[in-house]
């Protein structure tokens, strides 16, 4: 995967994280933190799965 790919789920990752915290312990609103923690819980999943699956996938194809 491309390094600004990377940089921007990365980004994505952090700034839900962001929104968790605030929302939990600013707001006080904990059925917008928990829809907050399954985006968060979904990205890392699919994060997860492009690294098990595309990155093997890449390297098969050395002119990429």
């Amino acid at each position: 995967m491309e390094e600004l790919e990377w940089r921007l789920l990365k980004w994505m990752m952090e700034r839900i994280a962001k929104d968790l915290m605030v929302t939990v312990l600013i707001d006080g609103d904990f059925q917008h933190a928990l829809s907050l923690y399954k985006e968060l819980y979904n990205l890392i999943g699919a994060l997860v799965w492009m690294r098990g699956v595309l990155l093997p996938i890449n390297n098969l194809n050395p002119d990429r």
